[in-house]
């Protein structure tokens, strides 16, 4: 029975690996030609998958084994595989090492047509599983970097990057007072905290236009405490960004205010996260284009010496 494996090594926590390769639902985001799956029944160890394939092709797939936070493997059990194959089963694993996680992607599979069979998965079944193979996998280790970065930032880590300023308002100025304030500072929600400052509501635009859409210019003149939200939706400084997100996402919100027991430590916003998120890209982009160069020197280096080296790259060659 033939078998074939491709394998990465990824830094990246154990447990974020584990996370996103056991999502079966994400294998329609990292499969090239996948294009919907249904759990029709189970989880973990027995659970059973519908697969769609572009070309119209379905079948179902069975997890035959499960060893938590090593492997798991898929075999398919019916449908109409786009493959020729009578037997198929794909296993996901990893290694953890000292320094970084080995993650396997292993298919053991029978090609049809009895002693035809070989040479069918020399001209047809290997070559389109290696195709698709590599593409998965290059998507799969983007998706675990995507949530290994949102694994790491947390409220604290944004709020470092941004400040802790707080601006807040009291419950009893004026809904103009608060507007000149939101106007100002150059924001769209302001926190509203008592003599002890504790949080007792949030202020938004949303509020602000809802209740001009209600009462009209008589609005203004309304005091804080009748405009603002009153139930407030806080985070924790530990909360990391996937839960911020599904917070935001989920109660239809774009500002949350970080709290530590009764104490504000202050307010993210939506744009703060796309902001933290773009410096990382921009801390990456530069680090790899660093290894880039410094590779380049020293395949130079051994050809023209370093001194040489160094000379093309203080001085280099005009394009033509």
């Amino acid at each position: 029975m033939p078998v074939f494996e491709i394998q990465r090594s990824i830094k990246a926590h154990a447990d974020v690996i584990w996370k996103v390769i056991t999502d079966h639902q994400s294998f329609t985001e990292i499969s090239p030609d996948i294009t919907r799956i249904e759990t029709v029944s189970g989880e973990k160890l027995g659970i059973v998958n519908r697969i769609a394939h572009k070309s119209g092709k379905v079948w179902q797939e069975k997890c035959i084994d499960w060893q938590e936070l090593s492997s798991y493997t898929m075999q398919v059990i019916s449908g109409d595989y786009p493959l020729p194959v009578t037997k198929m089963q794909r296993t996901f694993s990893m290694e953890e090492g000292p320094n970084n996680v080995l993650l396997k992607l292993k298919y053991k599979y029978s090609p049809r047509y009895g002693p035809f069979g070989g040479l069918l998965n020399k001209l047809q079944v290997l070559p389109i599983l290696k195709l698709f193979s590599h593409r998965s996998m290059d998507n799969l280790v983007g998706k675990i970097y995507d949530v290994e970065w949102g694994f790491h930032v947390t409220a604290a880590t944004i709020l470092k990057g941004k400040g802790s300023d707080i601006i807040s308002i009291s419950p009893e100025m004026k809904v103009m007072e608060a507007i000149n304030l939101l106007t100002s500072n150059k924001i769209g929600s302001v926190l509203v905290l008592d003599a002890e400052g504790k949080i007792v509501g949030v202020l938004s635009e949303r509020d602000i236009v809802s209740d001009l859409a209600e009462f009209g210019s008589d609005a203004l003149e309304l005091t804080v405490t009748e405009a603002m939200t009153h139930d407030v939706i806080t985070c924790y400084p530990d909360d990391n960004l996937d839960k911020l997100m599904k917070c935001m996402t989920d109660r239809r919100i774009r500002h949350l205010p970080v709290v530590d027991g009764d104490q504000v430590k202050g307010i993210i916003s939506i744009g703060d996260i796309v902001k933290t998120r773009m410096d990382e890209l921009e801390t990456e982009s530069a680090t790899l284009h660093r290894y880039i160069n410094d590779r380049r020197w020293r395949e130079l280096a051994l050809q023209i010496g370093k001194q040489g080296a160094t000379e093309e790259f203080e001085n280099p060659a005009e394009p033509i």
